[in-house]
């Protein structure tokens, strides 16, 4: 187990400096960044789904610039998906 978030500023989160790290050194893994996007992903939660989405976006914007190639494009792929899905859980909750 690895920490994902910390806390950022004004209710916003930051990658944990721990995860920062490892993204460093293993961000080139395609095994790691598979793991990784599991864990963004929630199996089960209760009540609105969009404020448990919503936590990664500051992060994985923060990634899109990564200086690890591969982690920079997984982060654009990451938070367009995210966007994605917020998106439409947002147009199912309002029907």
């Amino acid at each position: 187990f690895y920490p994902i978030l910390a806390a950022g500023t004004e209710k916003e989160f930051v990658w944990h400096p721990a995860l920062e790290r490892i993204a460093e050194r293993y961000g080139k893994s395609k095994a790691f960044l598979a793991a990784l996007s599991q864990r963004l992903r929630p199996s089960s939660w209760s009540g609105s789904i969009i404020p448990i989405l919503e936590v990664y976006l500051v992060p994985l914007r923060s990634w899109t610039a990564h200086p690890v190639r591969a982690v920079s494009l997984w982060a654009k792929s990451e938070l367009r998906y995210l966007e994605r899905r917020i998106e439409i859980e947002r147009q199912h909750e309002s029907d």
